[in-house]
Protein backbone atom coordinates (compact mmCIF):
# COMPACT_ATOMS: atom_id res chain seq x y z
CA UNK A 1 0.00 0.00 0.00
CA UNK A 2 1.40 3.32 -0.87
CA UNK A 3 -0.18 4.72 2.40
CA UNK A 4 2.92 2.88 4.43
CA UNK A 5 6.52 4.58 3.68
CA UNK A 6 3.79 8.25 4.41
CA UNK A 7 3.00 6.50 7.52
CA UNK A 8 6.57 5.23 8.46
CA UNK A 9 7.93 8.71 7.22
CA UNK A 10 5.41 10.60 9.42
CA UNK A 11 5.64 8.93 13.01
CA UNK A 12 7.80 10.98 14.52
CA UNK A 13 5.80 13.94 13.69
CA UNK A 14 2.91 12.26 15.97
CA UNK A 15 2.10 12.52 19.41
CA UNK A 16 1.77 8.91 21.31
CA UNK A 17 -1.97 8.98 20.62
CA UNK A 18 -1.90 9.27 17.29
CA UNK A 19 0.90 6.90 16.89
CA UNK A 20 -0.62 4.36 18.50
CA UNK A 21 -3.38 4.63 15.40
CA UNK A 22 -0.69 4.45 13.09
CA UNK A 23 0.85 1.36 14.40
CA UNK A 24 -2.56 0.06 14.19
CA UNK A 25 -2.61 0.90 10.65
CA UNK A 26 0.40 -0.70 10.19
CA UNK A 27 -0.30 -4.07 11.70
CA UNK A 28 -3.37 -4.04 9.37
CA UNK A 29 -1.45 -3.24 6.41
CA UNK A 30 1.78 -4.48 6.58
CA UNK A 31 1.93 -6.96 9.53
CA UNK A 32 5.26 -6.94 10.71
CA UNK A 33 6.63 -7.44 14.22
CA UNK A 34 8.06 -3.99 14.51
CA UNK A 35 4.18 -2.70 13.75
CA UNK A 36 3.01 -4.84 17.10
CA UNK A 37 6.06 -3.50 18.67
CA UNK A 38 5.13 0.03 18.30
CA UNK A 39 2.45 -0.82 20.23
CA UNK A 40 3.70 -2.50 22.88
CA UNK A 41 6.32 -0.06 23.01
CA UNK A 42 3.53 2.63 23.76
CA UNK A 43 2.37 0.96 26.92
CA UNK A 44 5.98 0.42 28.09
CA UNK A 45 6.44 4.61 27.80
CA UNK A 46 6.34 5.60 31.74
CA UNK A 47 4.73 8.72 31.19
CA UNK A 48 1.74 9.36 32.29
CA UNK A 49 0.29 12.85 30.77
CA UNK A 50 -3.10 12.79 29.48
CA UNK A 51 -1.92 12.01 25.75
CA UNK A 52 0.07 9.06 27.06
CA UNK A 53 -3.01 7.64 28.88
CA UNK A 54 -4.97 7.69 25.76
CA UNK A 55 -2.37 5.85 23.87
CA UNK A 56 -1.81 3.12 26.54
CA UNK A 57 -5.44 2.47 26.27
CA UNK A 58 -5.92 3.39 22.57
CA UNK A 59 -2.61 0.34 22.03
CA UNK A 60 -4.24 -1.97 24.62
CA UNK A 61 -7.61 -1.75 22.28
CA UNK A 62 -5.45 -2.24 19.19
CA UNK A 63 -3.72 -5.32 20.19
CA UNK A 64 -7.51 -6.64 21.19
CA UNK A 65 -8.73 -6.21 18.03
CA UNK A 66 -5.50 -7.87 16.30
CA UNK A 67 -5.58 -10.75 18.59
CA UNK A 68 -4.26 -14.03 17.41
CA UNK A 69 -1.49 -11.98 14.67
CA UNK A 70 -0.36 -9.76 17.23
CA UNK A 71 0.64 -12.74 19.51
CA UNK A 72 4.47 -11.91 19.58
CA UNK A 73 3.56 -9.50 21.90
CA UNK A 74 2.02 -11.65 24.65
CA UNK A 75 5.20 -12.23 26.50
CA UNK A 76 5.82 -8.75 27.07
CA UNK A 77 2.65 -7.81 28.14
CA UNK A 78 2.07 -10.31 30.44
CA UNK A 79 5.41 -9.51 32.03
CA UNK A 80 3.49 -5.79 32.18
CA UNK A 81 0.51 -6.63 34.42
CA UNK A 82 2.16 -7.69 37.66
CA UNK A 83 3.90 -4.66 37.47
CA UNK A 84 0.32 -2.71 38.01
CA UNK A 85 1.58 0.49 36.58
CA UNK A 86 -1.44 0.62 33.74
CA UNK A 87 -5.17 2.19 35.00
CA UNK A 88 -8.08 -0.62 35.17
CA UNK A 89 -9.32 -0.07 31.82
CA UNK A 90 -5.98 -0.83 29.95
CA UNK A 91 -4.91 -3.59 31.98
CA UNK A 92 -8.48 -5.42 31.57
CA UNK A 93 -7.77 -4.96 27.89
CA UNK A 94 -4.57 -6.72 28.26
CA UNK A 95 -6.33 -9.19 29.77
CA UNK A 96 -8.62 -9.76 27.00
CA UNK A 97 -5.86 -9.51 24.36
CA UNK A 98 -3.95 -12.18 25.91
CA UNK A 99 -7.16 -14.27 26.41
CA UNK A 100 -7.90 -13.21 22.47
CA UNK A 101 -4.29 -14.07 21.26
CA UNK A 102 -4.50 -17.79 22.71
CA UNK A 103 -7.53 -18.48 20.06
Amino acid sequence: SGAIPIIDQRMPEFNTATQAKAHYALCRLRGTPKDVDGLVKLLESPDTDPVSQRAKRASAYYLLLLGPPAKEAVPKVQKMLPEGKHKQRVTDLLHGFIRKAAE
